[in-house]
């Protein structure tokens, strides 16, 4: 519970002057209020579902769109470890030919 200047603040964002209020009303009234507060929940809960559904999707073609970018570089990672090897056994080959000219020198 949080200080105000009322009083102390309920979960619900109420003073306990307005819980001990509400209390005094008439059961009728408290129901009308109730009714009319939660008046649209159906359609904000049907809106709720249409964004997580959007934001499911979004994020399944997130991962796919990441989960491909991912296979792509390490494919040119490996296209340019392989393009390393084949440089290093030329500058091998061309290594031991020259040692082996030296030798011969």
């Amino acid at each position: 519970m949080l200080p105000s200047s009322s009083g102390m603040l309920l979960a619900n964002g109420g003073s306990t002057e307005e819980v001990l209020l509400m209390a005094q009303k008439p059961v009728e009234d408290r129901v009308s209020l109730l009714e009319n507060n939660l008046r649209g929940l159906p359609d904000r809960v049907g809106a709720l579902e249409v964004r997580v559904t959007e934001l499911d999707r979004q994020f399944q073609q997130f991962r796919v769109e990441v989960r491909d970018e991912f296979s792509s570089t390490r494919e040119q990672i490996r296209d340019g470890d392989e393009e390393t090897r084949r440089l290093m056994r030329v500058l091998h080959e061309d290594l031991v030919a020259r040692i082996a000219l030296i030798d011969r020198g």
